[in-house]
C-alpha cells in the first residue's frame, strides 16, 4: 500500500507539471467532428500508418462505438488532463517491469507534434491502444501461463480494459484506476522496489566479475570482495573491513541467496556472484510477471516456493508456519498451480503412478525378485501398484488431500534425512513436508499444535483413515526465483525448471511482435 501512495502521488506531480501552464484552448467542433470522421475511418478500413502497428482492433471499435467515435484523448481540459495521466503512466510502465515501447510513446508524441485532424486522430486511436494494452498487462501479465507452459493452473481472472478504461474516463478516476491495477501482493511491491535498486546499480556499472576464489590474507581480493558484496548490501557501507565482517557479510549473502551459510566464498557462491546485474534484473522481471498472474490471496492460505523448496502458512498476514520441503526434480518439476484442501489422510496408501510403477518399481522387483514384498507394494484388483499403510510408506504417515489434475500433493517421508540438503528437488513432482505434522494440525484445527497428539494416537493405530476438513484451506504452488523484502533487498535462487528462460524468452518475442517500423513518419515505433 506504501508504493501504491507513491505512485499515486508522483503521477500527480507529473500531471500538475503538464498542467502549469494557460489552460488549452477549445477545440472547435468542426475538429471534433474532423477527428470523430478520422477515427471512424480508421476503424473501418486500417491502413498505413496505423497498419504498422499490431492494434486490438476489436477492443478499439467497441471502446471507440460506446463513445460515438468521440475522441478520449483531446477535446477539452479534462481530456487534455486524462491525457497526462495516461502518457504518465504508459512511460513509467518500466518501474513495473514493463517495456514503454510496447505502448507506442514513440509514435503518440509524433503526432501530437503535427496537430492536423488525421494525426490528432492517429494520436487518440495509439493511446488508446497504448493504455488499454498497458491496463492488460499491469492486470493480468503480458503472457498467458498457458503460452508458454503445459503445467500451469491458476484462477482465472477476468479483466475487460475497455470497460475499465471507459468508466475510468466517464468518472473522472482514471489516475485512481491505472494505480489500482497493479498486483494487491506485497511482495511484488517489493520486486518493484528491488528492481528500481538493481537498476541504478547498473547505471552506476554494476559489479565486477571475481575472477578467483579469494584466498585468506590475500588482501586484494578480500578488499575486491567487501567492495562487491557492499554494492548488494547496503549495511556494508560505512562499516570497516574486518575479518569477522567480511565472514559476517559473506554469511547474509548465502543466506539472502539460498546457499549453503558456510561464512566462505566457494564455488557455489562464487558462481552466484558472477552473475550479472542484467541477470538480476531480468529475473525480478521474470518474478514480476508471474506475480500478475495472481488472484488476491485470501486471510488464510498456505504458499509453496518451489524454487526454494519452502513452504509457508500464512494467517493474517503473518506467517504462523515455515517449513522445509522436497520439491520435484528438473527432469520432474513440480507445477504450478492453485488448490484446495479438502481433508488429511492418515497412514495413507500409495497409489503409485503408472509411469513410477513401469519405470522403476517392476524393473527392480525383475531384477531384484521380492522387493515389491520387502516395500509392502502389491498389484491391486485394477492392475495398479499399491503400497500399504507403515513405517516405509513412500507418503509416510500424513498426506494432506488437495485434488489437482497433476495429482500433485503435500505429505509426509519417510526419508527425512533430505531435509537436511541445502539443495532440496529430488521427488517426482509431489512435496515432501519437514514440519507436516504442525500443518496437519493447521488444517485439521487453524493451530499448528492442537491436534498433534491426535495426529499421533492416530498414526499409532496403523489404520488409513481420511479425515475430512470443516473447511477448506488454500493452497498455492509457485515458483518464485527473486524474493524481495520491503527495503528492496532482493534474494535470488536458481531457476531450477528452467520457467525464468522460458517467460524471459516469451516476452522478448512478445514486445518483438508489437514493435514495428512506420514508414510514412520514419520512426520506429511500438504496435
Amino acid at each position: 500500500m506504501r508504493l501504491l501512495v507513491y505512485v499515486f502521488l508522483a503521477v500527480t506531480v507529473l500531471v500538475g507539471v503538464a498542467f502549469a501552464q494557460p489552460p488549452a484552448t477549445p477545440v472547435p467542433a468542426t475538429s471534433l467532428e474532423s477527428s470523430a470522421a478520422a477515427i471512424q475511418d480508421a476503424l473501418a478500413r486500417p491502413s498505413a500508418p496505423l497498419s504498422a502497428y499490431r492494434l486490438n482492433l476489436g477492443n478499439l471499435r467497441r471502446f471507440y462505438a460506446e463513445r460515438n467515435l468521440v475522441p478520449a484523448w483531446h477535446g477539452g481540459v479534462q481530456q487534455d488532463r486524462d491525457a497526462a495521466v495516461a502518457l504518465a503512466a504508459l512511460e513509467g510502465a518500466g518501474a513495473d517491469g514493463l517495456d514503454p515501447a510496447a505502448y507506442h510513446i514513440a509514435a503518440i508524441r509524433l503526432r501530437l507534434s503535427l496537430g492536423s485532424s488525421a494525426a490528432m486522430a492517429e494520436s487518440d486511436l495509439l493511446l488508446t491502444a497504448g493504455v488499454l494494452d498497458y491496463m492488460h498487462d499491469l492486470r493480468a501479465g503480458r503472457i498467458a501461463p498457458s503460452q508458454i507452459e503445459n503445467d500451469v493452473e491458476l484462477p482465472a481472472t477476468w479483466f475487460d480494459p475497455v470497460s475499465s478504461l471507459s468508466s475510468a474516463l466517464t468518472s473522472g478516476t482514471l489516475q485512481q484506476t491505472l494505480v489500482s491495477l497493479q498486483p494487491p501482493h506485497q511482495e511484488y511491491e517489493n520486486l518493484k522496489t528491488g528492481l528500481a535498486r538493481y537498476r541504478a546499480i547498473e547505471g552506476e556499472g554494476g559489479w565486477p566479475q571475481i575472477s578467483a576464489l579469494p584466498k585468506e590474507g590475500d588482501e586484494t581480493a578480500l578488499a575486491s570482495l567487501w567492495q562487491r558484496l557492499a554494492i548488494e548490501d547496503r549495511s556494508l557501507k560505512g562499516e570497516a573491513e574486518t575479518p569477522t565482517a567480511l565472514r559476517d557479510a559473506i554469511t547474509r549473502y548465502q543466506s539472502r541467496n539460498g546457499l549453503e551459510e558456510t561464512g566462505v566464498v566457494g564455488k557455489e557462491t562464487l558462481a552466484a556472484l558472477n552473475i550479472s546485474v542484467r541477470q538480476r534484473i531480468d529475473q525480478i522481471v521474470a518474478n514480476m510477471e508471474r506475480w500478475r498472474w495472481l488472484p488476491p490471496f485470501p486471510q488464510k492460505y498456505i504458499e509453496v516456493n518451489t524454487a526454494d523448496a519452502t513452504l509457508k502458512v500464512v494467517d493474517n498476514g503473518k506467517i504462523v508456519l515455515a517449513s522445509r520441503i522436497i520439491a520435484g526434480k528438473p527432469a520432474t518439476p513440480t507445477p504450478i498451480f492453485a488448490a484446495q484442501v479438502v481433508a488429511l489422510t492418515v497412514n495413507p496408501y500409495w497409489n503409485i503412478p503408472a509411469t513410477i510403477a513401469r519405470k522403476e518399481i517392476l524393473p527392480k522387483e525383475r531384477r531384484h525378485p521380492g522387493y515389491m514384498a520387502s516395500q509392502h507394494i502389491f498389484a491391486a484388483g485394477d492392475g495398479t501398484l499399491k503400497q500399504q499403510p507403515g513405517t516405509d510408506n513412500a507418503l509416510g504417515f500424513l498426506k494432506l488431500e488437495m485434488p489437482n489434475r497433476f495429482n500433485s500433493y503435500l505429505h509426509d517421508t519417510p526419508a527425512r534425512g533430505l531435509f537436511a540438503r541445502n539443495d532440496r528437488h529430488f521427488s517426482h513432482g509431489c512435496m515432501r513436508v519437514q514440519q507436516i505434522a504442525p500443518l496437519a494440525s493447521y488444517v485439521l484445527t487453524g493451530d499448528t499444535a492442537a491436534a498433534k497428539d491426535k495426529l499421533a494416537a492416530l498414526i499409532a493405530t496403523g489404520v488409513n483413515q481420511r479425515i475430512s476438513l470443516d473447511k477448506t484451506v488454500p493452497v498455492y504452488v509457485l515458483y518464485w526465483t527473486a524474493i524481495a523484502d520491503q527495503d528492496g533487498a532482493v534474494g535470488f535462487r536458481p531457476d531450477i525448471y528452467g520457467r525464468d528462460g522460458r517467460l524471459l524468452a516469451a516476452l522478448a518475442g512478445h514486445l518483438f511482435g508489437r514493435v514495428s517500423l512506420n514508414v510514412n513518419c520514419q520512426a520506429v515505433s511500438a504496435g
